[in-house]
């Protein structure tokens, strides 16, 4: 499928499903930072902070969006993230392990990801110009040495990435219809 059809094809499923809170489709970049930057560059001038969600995460309750937002008001950047439960085990090149992380000190990012404009902006740019590849967001903004504020995300904020993960996702979802207590976090 070309780009230009992924492109129609996004448009369509807005329009058929829930597109008056999606002011505009942007096409992508090559990399995940290209992408980034189309889309914020695409933002209306009056815009004054970046929020960023991945489309994996599409059953983030809408509780985690205020409290990052509140803290990125407050600190100019801030992520959900949910802190380790498990064990982390760093390893070797092949496979062995190298020392154990202390969990303690360990969260798991997330999407939302908010941050004031322009510090965004300079954070992109600067990746951009280095040649750097990030996995989330926040790691372009503490490349600039500027804190980023962790804010208690949601194990509900499930990141749909393996085929398992849509049965989760599924089960979720009718807890959700069924007004499950969970959903007002």
């Amino acid at each position: 499928m070309s780009r230009v059809d992924r492109l129609a094809k996004v448009e369509a499923l807005v329009s058929d499903y829930g597109g008056a809170q999606v002011s505009r489709v942007v096409p992508g970049g090559e990399e995940r930072l290209d992408s980034v930057l189309c889309g914020v560059r695409a933002l209306s001038p009056d815009a004054d902070y970046v929020v960023i969600h991945d489309g994996a995460r599409p059953l983030c309750p809408e509780a985690v969006f205020a409290r990052t937002f509140a803290a990125a008001r407050a600190h100019g950047a801030a992520i959900a993230a949910i802190r380790a439960t498990d064990t982390v085990k760093q390893a070797t090149a092949n496979d062995w392990i190298e020392r154990t992380l202390e969990r303690r000190h360990l969260w798991l990012a997330q999407t939302p990801q908010i941050f004031e404009r322009s510090l965004f902006e300079r954070a992109c740019e600067a990746a951009h110009a280095g040649g750097v590849a990030a996995t989330d967001d926040a790691a372009l903004v503490e490349r600039l040495g500027h804190p980023v504020r962790l804010v208690e995300g949601s194990r509900l904020n499930l990141k749909v990435t393996l085929p398992q993960d849509f049965a989760i996702a599924e089960a979720l979802l009718r807890l959700r219809q069924a007004g499950g207590a969970a959903w007002s976090e």
